[in-house]
């Protein structure tokens, strides 16, 4: 496992566990939490069978709260790929949108995708969407559990509420952890699994809007950047995380100043730091 797989894992297992031991001792773990580090163990550990096992748990725990249906579709698409799924969970006893959901999951075309990338190998062969089922199910979740946390903060700075405290801590340091492993995935490549994460981690998130013109916009990144850098409180691992954000900055920019603003801005948590608004001196 290579040092990046293994520090955004680490990073996730302790917030778990911090998390635990804040409910006290023997509580069990959010659901949310296990199915990120599910989620991780998955597509980043590269560990499918340990992923099952994890999903399997969280699918047969009557206790957990709707989101262990997530779990449920994911090992209906795993299996659907072909792996060993000894407890796919209750697809029965699911609620209508879940049972939905678990529908789109039909069997692959295999022997016609073979034969089409075969005869036309120039030809991209177009492959079924293989997480039909947890994006439905993710979506459904969304709606039964009301506004998001992000939603929720801006339903009270609109009414004049303050945050409240004891949780705002928590939620930004979940909320950092997340964007982290996003942010990861696009600077080693990864889009496709970065844009899973922030799908699953920050479904209602949007981009910040930019006034500026693309270089105006990545030079105050920049200058936001080092300053974040120099922060005394930052960790070893968020250090060199912002120094390969920072490194990979300069290079998008002297390549294309439009796509590297366009990268940057799909960087939850990230991006709204790096391109706010300077506030002018009163």
């Amino acid at each position: 496992m290579t040092r990046g797989r293994a520090s955004a894992a680490g990073l996730a297992l302790a917030l778990a566990g911090a998390l635990a031991a804040q409910n006290g001792a023997g509580a069990p773990t959010d659901v949310a939490t296990r199915l990120h580090e599910a989620w991780l163990r998955e597509v980043l550990d590269l560990d499918t069978a340990g992923a099952v096992g994890d999903y399997e748990a969280i699918a047969a725990d009557r206790s957990g709260r709707i989101e262990r249906w997530i779990a449920v579709a994911r090992l209906a698409e795993l299996q659907r790929l072909g792996l060993p799924v000894a407890n796919p969970g209750a697809a029965a006893e699911a609620p209508a949108a879940v049972r939905t959901a678990l529908a789109l999951v039909t069997p692959l075309p295999i022997a016609e995708l073979l034969r089409q990338a075969q005869t036309n190998p120039a030809d991209p062969t177009r492959v079924p969407d293989l997480r039909p089922a947890t994006l439905a199910t993710m979506t459904w979740v969304r709606n039964q559990s009301g506004p998001s946390q992000s939603e929720r903060q801006r339903q009270r700075a609109a009414s004049g509420r303050p945050r409240a405290p004891q949780n705002r801590n928590d939620a930004d340091r979940i909320d950092r952890v997340h964007a982290s492993d996003v942010v990861l995935r696009e600077l080693e490549g990864k889009t496709e699994q970065a844009a899973g994460l922030r799908e699953l981690y920050f479904p209602d998130w949007k981009p910040p809007a930019v006034a500026d013109a693309a270089p105006a916009a990545l030079a105050r990144a920049k200058v936001a950047v080092d300053a974040w850098l120099q922060e005394a409180d930052l960790g070893q691992q968020q250090q060199a995380l912002l120094g390969r954000l920072r490194a990979e900055l300069d290079q998008r920019t002297v390549a294309d100043p439009a796509a590297a603003l366009a990268w940057l801005v799909r960087l939850p948590v990230y991006a709204d730091r790096l391109l706010a608004a300077p506030v002018a001196p009163k």
